[in-house]
This record gives C-alpha cells, sequence and structure tokens, in this order.
C-alpha cells in the first residue's frame, strides 16, 4: 500500500500532480495519519512556491503581478490550512518564509492567515539571526512583521481590525531584533 513515502519521492522527483493525486487519495483513507498530512504539506509548498516564484519575478521586472499566481498562493494556503496544525514547525516556517518575500502584501488573506498561525508560531531558530556569506539575515519573525506592516499600510481600513495582532507581531520581533 502506498504510503507518506511514496508523496515525498514523487514530489522529490518532480511530479507534483502525481504526488497530489496521491495525497489526497492516501488522507481520504487515513484522515489522520500525520505522516501523510506533513507529506502533502511539503506538496502545498512546493506549489506555493511556483507561485511565490512568478510573483517575485513579476516584482523584479517590474511587471504587474499575476492574478493567476495570486489566487494560486490563496489556493495553496487554503488547502495547509485545512491540514491538521502543526504549528511550530518547519513547514509552517517555509511558508511563512515564502509568504514573506513580499509576496504576502499583495494577498487579501495574508494577515488573515498569520492571526490564524499566531505570534507563538516561530520555532527557536525562527527567532534569531542567521548569518550568511558574512551578511546578518533578519530573523523570521522580523520578517514577516515587516510584510504585516506593509499589508496593514496598503489597506489602512483594516487597521482596527488587526491592529492589536500587528502590534503583537511587532513586540514579538522587536524583542528578538
Amino acid at each position: 500500500m502506498a504510503d507518506s513515502k511514496e508523496i515525498t519521492a514523487l514530489r522529490k522527483a518532480g511530479k507534483l500532480k502525481e504526488a497530489l493525486e496521491l495525497g489526497r487519495q492516501l488522507i481520504a483513507t487515513e484522515p489522520a495519519n500525520v505522516w501523510n498530512a506533513r507529506a502533502m504539506g511539503w506538496v502545498y509548498f512546493d506549489h506555493l512556491k511556483t507561485e511565490v516564484a512568478l510573483i517575485t519575478e513579476a516584482e523584479r521586472s517590474a511587471k504587474a503581478i499575476p492574478r493567476k499566481a495570486i489566487d494560486g498562493v490563496h489556493h495553496w494556503l487554503k488547502e495547509y490550512h485545512d491540514l491538521p496544525k502543526e504549528i511550530p514547525g518547519m513547514l509552517h516556517s517555509n511558508i511563512l518564509l515564502q509568504l514573506a518575500k513580499k509576496v504576502g502584501r499583495h494577498l487579501d488573506s495574508y494577515l488573515a492567515f498569520q492571526v490564524w498561525a499566531g505570534t507563538d508560531c516561530y520555532r527557536p531558530e525562527d527567532l534569531q539571526p542567521s548569518t550568511w556569506e558574512d551578511k546578518t539575515i533578519s530573523p523570521l519573525v522580523v520578517k514577516t512583521a515587516r510584510e504585516s506592516a506593509a499589508w496593514l499600510k496598503a489597506r489602512p481600513q483594516e487597521l482596527e481590525k488587526y491592529c492589536e495582532f500587528v502590534e503583537a507581531q511587532l513586540q514579538r520581533a522587536v524583542s528578538h531584533a
């Protein structure tokens, strides 16, 4: 019988469609199997990453952001949201990192997703700066707080609804900056 290892093997082989189909079948037959859900989450992540690449490329080349890519990000976030919640975790941190690449500000549901995850959704390493090629990289908590501020700046009408959450998120970021 197929299992999460097959989903992972298909995903790593670049066969996302097949991994998605198998994952859906396995989750339908074993909805409580955490391994299948985790493997499926990584399939969603790979799809999400593809959509994020389209958005960041459009921004880099000063082109219009493709609506199809934004809709795709929304779709994959919804699929991820419907999996059993395992936060904090590496998968969740990687999804947040993709959204923090100046993509979240384009998604109407970005802050709703952040609120769903909560301010305690970070792993210990997400709270610490890192170094790469002698450069200090901001912690993930700081990147997501910046993206939340950019999202809110573009939607001042949402200030009252999300102000308390963004303040908490910024406080968490400042305490780890």
